[in-house]
C-alpha cells in the first residue's frame, strides 16, 4: 500500500455529519431551518380552519394509518439497504455484512428528517463506512452512486404521472414547462439513470480509484431495489391517503411523493413541514379534496417518516453505549 493511500485510510479522525459548522454553527443552522418551518407551516395553515384540522385528524382510519407506517417503516429499509449493499459491493473495500447496510440506511434517517441540511444522512453513511476503514473516495462513490439513482427514479416517476391520465401538469401555470411538461422530467431522470449505470465502468478504468466495473446482476438489482423502494413508498402513501378519507387514485400519490421529494431537497425546512403541506394542497385543492382531509394525509405520511428516524435513534442510542463502539 502506498503512503498517499495508507495516510488516508490512517485517518484517526473520521468526519462526523455537519461536523465542519461546529456545534454553534449547527444550533444556529438549526434554529434558522427551525424558525422558517414554523414561517412556511404559518403561510399554509392560515385560512384553514383548526377545528376542520382536528376533526379529519380524529377520522383517520387508524388501520389503514398503520399499515402505511409499518409498510413504510419495513419495506423501505429494507431495499433502500439491498440498495446500498449493491452500491457497497462495487468499492474494493471490506465488505460489511448485509444486515449492515439495512441499519445503516435506518441510522441515517435521523439526519435527514430531524436534524438541519448540514448534517444530512450522507454524512451519516459515510462516517460508518469510515469506522469499516473505507477510503474517502469510496465513501463518496456510494454516497453519491446510490442518491443519483434516487434523484433519478423520482423524476422518471413524475414525468409518468404527468404523462398519465388526469396529469398533474395541468394544476400548474402554463408558463412553467419546466414544471409541467412530463418529457424534461422523464428525459432527465432517463439520462441521470443512465449515467450512473455507465459510471461504475468509467472510474473502473482509472487507476487509483478503488471501484470494479459492475456486472449485469448488480445494474439489474440497482434498478429493481429503486424502483421497489419508490414502489412502496408510494403504496405506503396511497394506504394514508385512503385512510385520511382521499380517494385520487395511485398517480396521485406517486405525483405528490415524487414533487415532494424534489421539495424537500431544499434546506430550508425540518423534516419538510410547510413545504410538504403547500404541495399537498396546491395538488389537492383544485382536484376538490378538502384541505383539512389534505392535511390530515400529509400528517400520516409525516409520521411515516418520523417513525423510521425515532427507530433510527434508539439504533444509534445503542450503538452508542455498547463498548468498544465509536460514534
Amino acid at each position: 500500500m502506498d503512503g498517499g493511500v495508507r495516510d488516508e485510510m490512517e485517518d484517526p479522525a473520521p468526519p462526523v455529519p455537519g461536523g465542519r459548522f461546529g456545534k454553534p454553527g449547527l444550533r444556529l443552522l438549526w434554529l434558522f431551518e427551525l424558525a422558517l418551518t414554523c414561517l412556511l407551516l404559518w403561510l399554509s395553515l392560515r385560512n384553514v380552519p383548526l377545528a376542520g384540522i382536528l376533526g379529519a385528524l380524529a377520522r383517520i382510519r387508524l388501520p389503514q394509518a398503520l399499515l402505511s407506517l409499518v409498510l413504510f417503516g419495513v419495506g423501505v429499509p429494507l431495499l433502500e439497504g439491498a440498495r446500498l449493499r449493491l452500491a457497497g459491493t462495487l468499492a474494493e473495500e471490506t465488505q460489511p455484512p448485509g444486515l449492515f447496510w439495512v441499519a445503516l440506511f435506518a441510522e441515517s434517517r435521523p439526519f435527514m428528517y430531524l436534524m438541519p441540511a448540514a448534517a444530512g444522512s450522507e454524512g451519516m453513511i459515510w462516517l460508518r463506512l469510515r469506522q469499516y476503514r473505507w477510503r474517502h473516495r469510496s465513501c463518496a462513490f456510494v454516497v453519491l452512486l446510490t442518491k443519483a439513482w434516487g434523484v433519478g427514479g423520482w423524476a422518471l416517476v413524475l414525468g409518468l404521472v404527468l404523462a398519465g391520465p388526469g396529469a398533474l401538469g395541468g394544476l400548474f401555470p402554463a408558463g412553467r414547462l419546466w414544471l409541467r411538461s412530463p418529457f424534461l422530467w422523464a428525459g432527465g431522470g432517463l439520462a441521470i439513470l443512465g449515467g450512473m449505470a455507465l459510471a461504475p465502468f468509467l472510474l473502473a478504468r482509472r487507476q487509483g480509484v478503488p471501484v470494479r466495473a459492475p456486472g449485469a446482476r448488480v445494474l439489474a438489482g440497482m434498478a429493481l431495489a429503486t424502483a421497489g423502494a419508490m414502489g412502496v413508498a408510494v403504496l405506503a402513501a396511497w394506504i394514508a391517503a385512503g385512510s385520511a378519507g382521499i380517494h385520487q387514485g395511485f398517480l396521485f400519490s406517486a405525483g405528490f411523493l415524487a414533487l415532494c421529494n424534489f421539495a424537500t431537497l431544499l434546506p430550508i425546512a425540518v423534516a419538510g413541514f410547510g413545504l410538504q403541506e403547500a404541495l399537498v394542497l396546491a395538488i389537492g385543492l383544485p382536484l376538490g379534496c378538502p384541505a383539512p382531509v389534505l392535511l390530515a394525509f400529509s400528517a400520516v405520511v409525516h409520521a411515516q417518516r418520523l417513525a423510521l428516524a425515532l427507530a433510527g435513534v434508539v439504533l444509534l442510542v445503542r450503538k452508542r453505549f455498547r463498548p468498544g463502539m465509536k460514534v
